[in-house]
């Protein structure tokens, strides 16, 4: 016949209480826990604030930053910008992949005597890159398409251009309904100041 173990108030029982100094332990740690977890969630919207650069008129270098109006104190932060429609327009300022003119868009690259637009964001018109740089526009008349393609080889470009948003970014704001217009005001108006 086996007996069950004996259990003792002295045992690590669960249903035990604690002593008055394990109790009194406890309510502390808890209570610095509680501090430490206000400091940590005070610190995280700072971080998330930091800004890199700005516009050349002074705003937040990001689609929000400029919709907000609040200016930045310059301080030494780089200014962003990128280059225009018409200086990618003309053949030969593209990036190159096997000898052809291409772009990227952060998981595949298009050649641009082919690839669709579509193909390029995953939805959208059906152009090709080649058409939407047809010769004859300029960067009022070129297409929305156009100045998405431009978001593009701006943030490949490595021609001194800081460039606020990586291509992976690019093409889920283009993505995002919500957010592509105010994206691509953004990127118009702002970011395709040179050349």
């Amino acid at each position: 016949m086996s007996q069950a173990p004996d259990r003792s108030p002295a045992s690590d029982d669960a249903t035990a209480a604690p002593s008055p100094s394990q109790d009194s332990r406890r309510r502390m740690l808890l209570k610095g826990l509680g501090k430490g977890s206000v400091v940590l969630a005070a610190t995280v919207p700072i971080k998330a604030l930091a800004v890199t650069s700005i516009t050349a008129d002074k705003h937040l270098c990001t689609v929000s930053g400029v919709q907000s109006g609040v200016r930045s104190n310059p301080g030494s932060l780089p200014t962003c910008s990128g280059k225009s429609f018409q200086y990618y327009q003309p053949a030969g300022r593209w990036p190159l992949s096997g000898g052809q003119e291409s772009v990227y868009n952060g998981t595949n690259t298009y050649l641009r005597s082919g690839a669709t637009f579509a193909g390029v964001f995953g939805g959208g018109s059906a152009s090709t890159m080649a058409t939407l740089f047809a010769g004859g526009l300029t960067n009022a008349t070129a297409s929305d398409e156009a100045h998405w393609i431009v978001a593009l080889l701006n943030a490949g470009s490595t021609n001194g251009i800081n460039y606020p948003y990586t291509a992976l970014e690019i093409v889920a704001l283009y993505s995002n309904a919500l957010k592509r217009a105010a994206a691509l005001a953004f990127f118009k108006t702002y970011m395709e100041l040179g050349g």
